[in-house]
């Protein structure tokens, strides 16, 4: 495991983000982060990890193994992480394997002790293959104690092989391995936190989606306190989730607080706590989904900005419309730092990184401020690995070309 005392920023990246998106990693504020994870590859019902879309990941249609052999070049976004990687040498990739997508798989083969050592193996040869400093496992979610004690067991076996395979190089450049953890209590009181801690070198806590199209009333969906006076607004709160993974054993400098960079819509709605209908399928209501909201979208026409200072939470609201949006504001994302600074936590993670603003209203750049300001504690400046002597890609292996130009 790695040993850090500074602020970490990591971003989610999708490889959908290239399509309609239009967002590319050369577009990723490389200065602002620490780390970014490369979200998502997925897993065979034996446990083998595999990308899920090779032509947006590697730029071809074929797997990693394929080019095993040949002299072959990386393409797709993971070249471009890699010349990232090479002109900022502070900043550290990751591959997330799961996800809402495709986390229901691993209970197809997690039960089995091959099983996990097949994803181990995998997992781990694909992140040396690829040129990258470390995989993310995002599982949603275990639904039994025994899965949970088999996820533990899976850490356990990633890190074993992570060092046995010669992946680590020193202290400075060492394996790094994160969780996306859950905020609510029925998933997170189901993890064995405590056999776990010992694997990990962050907690990516997935602290948004308290409320949406699921819900019978408009609410917060990212609070970080519950309402004292508006108790249905708030279902969840963030708090409550970060208390018990650090009463359970998670060093606070280890557990990063989720930002979504998006927001939740309700609809025919007087506003939070009170009843809704609908989210705007009809109305084609959403970036991408219906519903849902890109940040840098926010707030809609018409609509004005209101917050909580209590709960730490903001939203827009159209009272013509009578539309609610819950999301995230640089005045709630500094509240959220000071959050943040007080409990010692270790950072900030967004998902995803397409949806931000440019320039003052960005919230990644709102926490980046944060960081320089704070004089006692900076952004985690510990170096990435860029010597991958066994992959298949000779622009990996030697060094891309922008590299060897410098």
């Amino acid at each position: 495991m790695t040993s850090n005392d500074g602020y970490r920023s990591v971003a989610y990246m999708g490889n959908w983000d290239i399509y309609a998106r239009n967002f590319t990693a050369q577009d990723l504020p490389a200065e602002a982060l620490t780390h970014v994870i490369y979200a998502f590859a997925t897993i065979g019902s034996d446990g083998e990890v595999s990308l899920s879309d090779p032509y947006a990941d590697i730029g071809t249609p074929g797997s990693v193994n394929s080019s095993v052999g040949k002299e072959a070049h990386l393409g797709g976004t993971m070249e471009q992480l890699f010349i990232l990687k090479e002109k900022n040498r502070n900043l550290k990739t990751l591959l997330s394997v799961g996800g809402w997508s495709y986390g229901y798989k691993f209970a197809n083969w997690v039960s089995s002790d091959a099983g996990l050592s097949t994803f181990a193996r995998s997992a781990v040869q694909l992140v040396m293959s690829l040129g990258l400093d470390g995989l993310d496992i995002d599982w949603e979610y275990p639904t039994s104690q025994a899965e949970a004690e088999r996820f533990a067991q899976l850490l356990k076996e990633i890190r074993r092989e992570s060092r046995s395979s010669g992946s680590v190089k020193s202290e400075e450049t060492d394996f790094v391995l994160s969780v996306a953890c859950p905020a609510g209590p029925d998933h997170y009181r189901m993890w064995k936190i405590s056999e776990m801690v010992e694997h990990i070198d962050f907690w990516n806590l997935m602290a948004f989606d308290y409320a949406g199209s699921w819900g019978t009333v408009a609410a917060h969906q990212a609070n970080v306190y519950k309402s004292a006076t508006d108790p249905a607004s708030t279902p969840f709160s963030t708090d409550d989730a970060v208390q018990y993974y650090l009463k359970n054993g998670v060093d606070a400098s280890r557990l990063l607080l989720g930002i979504p960079l998006y927001g939740r819509a309700f609809l025919h709605t007087q506003g939070p706590g009170q009843p809704y209908q609908g989210i705007g399928v009809q109305d084609g209501n959403g970036s991408w989904e219906n519903g849902v909201w890109d940040y840098k979208a926010l707030p809609r026409p018409g609509a004005t900005t209101k917050q909580d200072d209590d709960i730490i939470s903001s939203w827009s609201f159209d009272d013509a419309a009578q539309t609610l949006i819950s999301y995230d504001t640089p005045h709630t994302m500094s509240l959220k730092l000071d959050y943040v600074q007080k409990l010692g936590l270790g950072g900030v993670m967004w998902w995803e990184i397409s949806g931000d603003k440019a320039g003052n209203e960005s919230l990644v750049d709102t926490a980046l401020h944060f960081f320089k300001s704070d004089q006692k504690r900076r952004l985690d400046k510990s170096r990435n690995r860029l010597e991958f002597p066994l992959s298949p890609y000779t622009n990996v292996r030697n060094g891309s070309a922008s590299r060897q130009d410098m």
